[in-house]
């Protein structure tokens, strides 16, 4: 165990409780005397620590030993990572993968070629699996028991929104509006007044933290944006921050400064103390975080408060062609496998070149494994159909990967929040019925109707607009030309052209823009670049047809 990255080591006798993360209602030496009870009795089971984790609120992950016995657990969403191994001669838990691989002396003989595909397709593996053999990583709501020599696992949470409690739509509004007051007053309460550090876009989520902030009177807030100068999420941020009465700052990030931050020595240290052997670093607001800790821009016990991931969870990433208000006259087989193909489409296209019939093949039955391990029911009704996509994008891109932001403030030592993946917000739209999840209808009326802070009405959403006219221009008639050629020829282009100017964070730096320009392997955005470097550096080649062979 490393004693880094908010891990707390506690202990009273022969017992020890390494911890991190934040606990709801309880302290963490509570957390521990309870641990500390159950091991009094002489008959261990598993069933009795998942009694007390269900008990347990917050974002967290712990390590309780005794003797030879290890109990480990994650939350419900994985917010922080615990990893194993266990072959026949070494049973180890680690809160760092790598301490394990340098612990057991693993080489590349023992790298894992699908794990690697996963990885390639999507930025992350699925399930437990990570790029060697033998060492696997706890998922969301799942807690391990090494006892007598014998190790034994358990789910004790899986969101599940196929569970739908139906509500009409003023009971739906009201319920929705209490669960965003008792969870932003439940952040509150937690932060001790501390500085609440907000990265404020242009979009509902983040706005949403401040304005619940601001609603309640909370005033020790400080918002800030980063990108190129005068993008359209700076010009929203401020204009929020203003409204609401917050200090605001821009980080500038450009694709010289990015460049330069990719080759450094922090950016190598980061990637190596966050490595989870199980997905590409999370990079997106690294930089900006440094910059504000080196400039002493932000209090040095600042708490970092983003709004993960409040789009996913109101339902805006359920599959296209599960959209629809009625089907009525739909073929429930036709309507699943086109689900299934806009699902691989978003979440496991990093590089078109790896869409093969033989690799979808493989993820849908990975990903279909994975449901039948956390006993997710054989779902035949169309309007509960989402709730399997949604359970599959939670158990994976979600927890797995965007979760990994909260790495940037815990390497920067600032500790953090997430209030929209909090237990109440997870319970009540795990129950909403899909058609006040179709494109976030339940969400966006509520937080329109509510209007906190008069920051929904005349301050635009997600307006995006190119700040160079040139570019604008050249894109503009590009499109134009390729038109008779196809929506998908227009869309290879811009990727392979434009897009790589078109990212206002100028994280696409992480590689040159002639390899981008050059490249026929149908690549999505910088994060497939970042894929490939992370695997290169694990001892994969490039990424190709034939990829990992």
């Amino acid at each position: 165990m490393r004693e880094q990255s908010g891990w707390v080591r506690y202990s009273n006798n022969n017992k020890v409780l390494w911890f991190s993360g934040y606990l709801k209602e309880i302290e963490r030496s509570s957390l521990f005397a309870e641990l500390d009870v159950l091991t009094i009795q002489k008959k261990i089971s598993i069933i009795d620590f998942k009694e007390i984790i269900n008990r347990t609120m917050g974002h967290f992950a712990f390590v309780f030993y005794w003797g030879e016995n290890v109990f480990a657990s994650v939350d419900r969403i994985c917010s922080v990572s615990i990893f194993y191994f266990h072959n026949k001669e070494h049973k180890l838990v680690s809160n760092s993968a790598l301490s394990i691989k340098k612990s057991i002396n693993l080489d590349n003989d023992s790298l894992l070629e699908n794990p690697a595909l996963e990885i390639a397709m999507s930025g992350y593996t699925v399930g437990n699996k990570t790029l060697y053999k033998n060492i696997y990583q706890l998922t969301a709501g799942e807690c391990l028991l090494m006892s007598n020599n014998k190790l034994k696992k358990s789910f004790y949470y899986t969101y599940s929104p196929w569970k739908i409690n139906y509500r009409n739509k003023a009971q739906l509004t009201s319920q929705l509006t209490e669960c965003f007051v008792k969870t932003f007053e439940d952040l509150i309460k937690s932060v001790d007044d501390r500085q609440i550090v907000v990265p404020l876009s242009a979009g509902r989520d983040s706005r949403l933290v401040v304005s619940a902030l601001n609603f309640l009177g909370f005033k020790n807030v400080f918002c800030f944006s980063y990108g190129g100068y005068n993008n359209f999420e700076s010009r929203a941020s401020r204009s929020i921050a203003e409204k609401l009465g917050y200090p605001w700052e821009h980080v500038p990030l450009t694709r010289k400064s990015q460049k330069h931050f990719f080759t450094s020595k922090i950016f190598e240290e980061y990637c190596t103390e966050t490595d989870t052997l199980a997905s590409a670093p999370f990079v997106q607001d690294i930089s900006a975080v440094g910059y504000l800790k080196e400039k002493n821009i932000i209090s040095q016990d600042a708490v970092f408060v983003n709004g993960n991931t409040g789009d996913f969870i109101s339902g805006g990433h359920i599959p296209l062609s599960l959209k629809r208000e009625s089907f009525e006259f739909s073929n429930f087989n036709e309507v699943c496998q086109t689900s299934w193909d806009d699902f691989l489409n978003k979440h496991f296209s990093l590089w078109g070149i790896l869409r093969s019939e033989d690799n979808d093949k493989y993820i849908k039955d990975a990903l279909e494994n994975l449901l039948l391990n956390r006993e997710v029911p054989d779902i035949q009704d169309l309007d509960k159909m989402h709730g399997v996509f949604e359970c599959l994008e939670y158990l994976g891109r979600q927890s797995k990967y965007i979760v990994n932001m909260q790495r940037s403030y815990e390497f920067h030592d600032y500790n953090w929040r997430m209030p929209l993946w909090s237990n109440q917000m997870l319970d009540f739209w795990e129950g909403v019925p899909r058609i006040y999840k179709i494109n976030q209808n339940l969400y966006k009326n509520v937080l329109k109707e509510n209007n906190w802070g008069g920051v929904w009405h005349n301050v635009p959403i997600n307006s995006r607009r190119i700040n160079s006219n040139s570019l604008r221009f050249s894109r503009l008639a590009s499109k134009a030309l390729l038109y008779p050629f196809g929506v998908d020829t227009w869309h290879v282009f811009e990727q392979r052209v434009f897009q790589y100017f078109l990212d206002d964070t100028s994280n696409s730096s992480i590689t040159p823009y002639y390899k981008v320009l050059l490249d026929k392997r149908r690549q999505r955005h910088f994060v497939s670049w970042l894929v490939e470097k992370y695997l290169n550096n694990k001892g994969f080649k490039e990424i190709s047809n034939n990829f990992p062979k």
